[in-house]
């Protein structure tokens, strides 16, 4: 399973996580103010059947997360 976490995440909550799936630390810069710009539930909402992501996600995450979860599941 992925774990999409912000970066800024604390170093407990991390190793507790990791316990559960693989984490992908997310961080953006310049799309949104600082102070969320590595919040998931701004860039992705999870459906049963499908991930929804933002438009305006870096296609280097993006790229990340099909590596991480195989392609054509977006």
């Amino acid at each position: 399973m992925l774990i999409i976490i912000d970066k800024k995440i604390p170093r407990e909550a991390n190793e507790k996580l990791s316990a559960y799936g693989t984490l992908m630390e997310l961080e953006t810069e310049g799309i949104v103010y600082p102070a969320i710009s590595g919040h998931p539930d701004i860039f992705f909402c999870q459906t049963p059947q499908t991930l929804v992501v933002s438009p305006s996600l870096p296609e280097n995450i993006l790229q990340k997360i099909e590596q991480l979860c195989g392609k054509g599941k977006k």
